[in-house]
């Protein structure tokens, strides 16, 4: 359609004169351009009666509720809309409109026709004449892609992108509450600290070589732990692993897995797997008697113990000692005697 065509069709200016049959052309023509602009907004807009009654809506708000115009027509559209907690909006929003006010709610739910609850973003205006409400608009947002983005967003940040597990920051922000469970059930918190040995000669030989490591350690570490242990890495080839519900013994257990499982890697293979698949020159003679290792810092406490809060502390030292008393092993702190001695007795 040019221009011309529309400048005939949707007039900019009402027609000169009396108000007659060419008015209400002119309205009308109006009015349908308007409908035209509402179905090109992106966003759900409904009109209603100002009891709520569905007497218009977009493209949009047919997408969103699953439904035709014709068979929304009549329909209470405040009904349909439920707050985090479940509740019906109507009453809130009526009561706004009753009194000629608008209502924003930045995170509410809506009900389609099929399929579970909507995340939406709602903007409620009361359209009056003369002090009376003649009806109501809603504007909705779809929030279902900004939700996703931002919980993807969330996962990045919380997450070592070389690794895929979780990074000093998500341990930051969730440590906390496993020392809460510790003292709200009185039971074993446990923290694996494991530092590989010498890990700057495969890193430097190259530094794609040392990624491939830290994966393939993440893999190992990953099939030893128990599936419910998160594995976080702290940075460089420091990771750490926290237990819940298992005393020294289990624990000590698990430790010893990830030392057998690393010492079973073949760090030849794989830097002679990077050279077939990547043409990466690695100098694998340099490579032939290093063993992948790790120091390993355990640290187990009991919720009733005051040094809980130092868990992590204990644990750090104790992966320090294991890098003195000759590497690959695994030293505790404090004492797995002491730790026992420290738990109260029954009657």
């Amino acid at each position: 359609m040019d221009k011309k065509t529309i400048l005939v069709r949707y007039p900019l200016k009402p027609p000169a004169g009396k108000r007659g049959i060419r008015y209400r052309r002119w309205l009308e023509s109006q009015n349908d351009l308007h409908l035209l602009a509402l179905d090109a907004i992106n966003d759900a807009v409904f009109f209603t009666t100002p009891d709520g009654e569905m007497t218009f809506v977009n493209r949009a708000a047919e997408t969103l509720l699953g439904k035709s115009r014709s068979e929304l027509a009549g329909t209470n559209l405040l009904r349909v809309f439920r707050t985090v907690e479940g509740d019906c909006l109507a009453d809130e929003i009526m009561d706004r409109a009753n009194v000629l006010s608008d209502f924003d709610c930045s995170l509410a739910y809506i009900r389609p026709a099929r399929g579970p609850l909507i995340p939406v973003e709602i903007h409620v205006s009361s359209l009056k004449f003369e002090d009376t409400l003649i009806r109501i608009m809603a504007t909705c947002h779809d929030l279902r892609q900004t939700l996703e983005h931002q919980r993807e967003l969330e996962i990045q940040a919380r997450t070592d992108q070389l690794t895929g597990c979780s990074n000093r920051r998500w341990f930051d922000n969730e440590y906390p509450r496993y020392e809460t469970w510790a003292r709200t059930v009185d039971g074993w918190l446990a923290i694996l600290f494991v530092d590989l040995d010498r890990f700057k000669e495969p890193n430097d030989e190259s530094y794609v070589l040392g990624d491939e490591l830290l994966k393939k350690v993440t893999e190992v570490i990953r099939s030893v732990r128990r599936p419910t242990d998160p594995l976080v890495r702290l940075g460089g080839d420091e990771f750490v692993v926290p237990i819940q519900g298992v005393g020294p013994d289990e624990c000590r257990e698990i430790a010893q897995r990830i030392l057998t499982a690393l010492a079973e890697t073949d760090v030849l293979e794989i830097a002679e797997g990077l050279e077939r698949r990547h043409g990466i020159r690695i100098s694998t003679q340099r490579l032939r008697h290093f063993r992948l290792t790790a120091s390993i810092g355990m640290s187990v406490i009991r919720g009733c113990d005051p040094r809980l809060c130092d868990l992590l502390r204990y644990a750090q030292e104790a992966k320090r000692l294991a890098k003195e008393a000759g590497r690959n092993c695994i030293y505790t702190l404090p004492d797995a005697a002491e730790t026992e001695s420290a738990r109260p007795s029954v009657h």
